[in-house]
């Protein structure tokens, strides 16, 4: 393209674009040739808009007349904001707004009395604020949030949104409740609507405060009684998990009367809210249980002395360890034991469970079982706990030991049956001085349907042949005291028996 700049036009009939400096072009223009471009004024790139970043923004474009300018050589570049109608001169362009720059001729130049505007402008920067959710168990106060979030500013911005929730953003009872932005900055806003304040272009979303239902136990006590003949009950609950001064009421149903029917449950069938909202809990029940024991007469305890080298007067060693095995027949109870090498006679004592024994035995003999047929001179009541016991009596007629007391469940009974067989993991233990070992036993019953009345003894019980060999406790756990062999008994309720040997190195 051929360009000249001039004050003329002679000889400018082959050009595309003529440049003209000068204040005559009024005069001059009706000798301008048609079809070429004249250009009177500097031509300034285009300025791209820009989103408010809180940065200034001072563009500084290409400036041409016929060639590129030189900034501050060939002209001066400055900035104007849009006020109203009016264009005020500024230093720096930042905020939102509509803004200019003024390109100038610089004074004594060729362009001296030039001058020309370009437009930009900086935009909003949209700005999305959500209220935070908030959330807990009711306790009776109130949840309130002031807390928010809001979408990243541009690089550079380091603006502070001051926020304020309504009056309703609030939350007492169990329930959600809006958490809902009323301000921003001290304008007023309308969730989901854009509002514009200042440089942003603001919408807010809502939060959500949420009260949680608390949890609350009402628990019927546990009870355990001692068996008189009477029917027994326990109305006692406790309650926990209320709040301030709210407040159930419960009823709890459950009775016993003998200890055969260990454990029933303590019922709690029934509450309700004496003070305080149902609505702010969720109320779980929790049954106890109620438990008998038999108010029972053992026989009496024979004391045991190891034998020693040159055993005394006194000394009576226990020799007699042996179960009891109990079938019912025809209405009648036949009752066999261990045959025991230096026992003269055995002594069998028998009642009902709840019952305390009679200083008279049922039977005397010599042999190694006995039939009863009759107790306290009536029928065998087969519905019923029976219990029994043996105690073996040496030539000299002391006492050399008694079985454990065995609890039979008489086999008219509709819920309970009796051991038939004992099983061990192991038979034999062989141990150090000071080592222990665990006996772990099951049963077989009679009756698979049925259970095993356990309001009268424990499952197993044990005995030590010779504690100073090695003692047993009642959990079955083994210690070896001393070198030698002895025999553990381990006795199922209804004294079925079964041993392990033991042999301390």
């Amino acid at each position: 393209m051929n360009s000249i700049a001039a004050s003329a036009f002679e000889d400018c009939t082959d050009l595309e674009t003529v440049y003209y400096r000068g204040t005559n072009w009024d005069t001059l223009k009706s000798s301008f040739p048609s079809g070429v471009t004249l250009v009177t004024t500097f031509t300034i790139s285009d300025i791209d808009d820009q989103t408010y970043d809180g940065a200034t923004y001072n563009p500084d474009p290409t400036v041409e007349f016929g060639t590129t300018l030189k900034k501050d050589e060939d002209y001066t570049l400055s900035f104007e904001r849009k006020n109203g109608s009016e264009w005020e001169a500024v230093t720096d362009a930042i905020d939102v707004g509509t803004y200019r720059v003024k390109v100038a001729g610089v004074s004594g130049t060729d362009y001296a009395d030039m001058t020309e505007y370009k437009e930009f402008s900086i935009t909003q920067k949209s700005v999305t604020i959500t209220a935070r959710d908030d959330s807990k168990n009711y306790d009776g106060d109130e949840l309130t949030n002031s807390s928010f979030t809001y979408t990243d500013l541009e690089a550079g911005d380091d603006h502070c949104f001051t926020v304020s929730m309504t009056a309703d953003s609030t939350i007492t009872d169990a329930g959600t409740q809006p958490n809902v932005i009323a301000t921003v900055d001290g304008e007023a806003v309308t969730t989901g609507t854009e509002t514009s304040i200042g440089n942003y272009l603001i919408t807010t979303v809502n939060g959500t405060l949420t009260v949680d239902k608390k949890n609350v136990t009402v628990k019927a006590q546990d009870k355990e009684f001692t068996y008189d003949g009477n029917a027994h009950s326990w109305p006692e609950y406790d309650v926990t998990g209320l709040v301030g001064t709210d407040s159930i009421e419960a009823t709890v149903t459950g009775s016993i009367s003998s200890a055969s029917q260990s454990p029933v449950e303590n019922v709690v069938s029934s509450y309700k809210f004496t003070s305080g909202k149902p609505e702010n809990y969720i109320v779980t029940t929790e049954n106890g249980q109620l438990t008998m024991k038999a108010e029972e007469e053992e026989a009496p305890k024979i004391e045991v002395e190891a034998p020693d080298k040159e055993s005394t007067e006194n000394a009576v060693a226990r020799i007699f360890f042996s179960g009891i095995k109990v079938s019912q027949k025809n209405g009648n109870f036949r009752i066999s034991w261990d045959k025991t090498e230096g026992v003269s006679k055995y002594e069998v004592y028998m009642t009902y469970c709840g019952s305390q024994y009679s200083r008279k035995p049922v039977a005397t003999t010599t042999n190694n079982k006995v039939t009863v047929k009759k107790l306290n001179g009536k029928k065998l009541n087969l519905k019923k706990n029976i219990k029994i016991y043996v105690a073996a009596y040496d030539s000299s007629g002391n006492n050399v030991g008694k079985t454990v007391s065995s609890h039979i469940s008489g086999k008219d009974r509709s819920k309970y049956t009796n051991p038939k067989e004992i099983k061990l993991t192991t038979k034999a233990l062989s141990l150090t001085a000071g080592e222990t070992a665990k006996i772990k036993a099951t049963v077989k019953l009679e009756n698979k349907k049925k259970k095993v009345s356990d309001g009268h003894a424990a499952q197993f019980r044990y005995a030590s042949t010779n504690p100073a060999i090695a003692t047993v406790d009642k959990n079955g756990t083994v210690t070896a005291i001393a070198s030698g062999n002895c025999t553990i008994y381990v006795y199922a309720v209804n004294g079925l028996a079964k041993t392990v040997t033991v042999t301390v190195k």
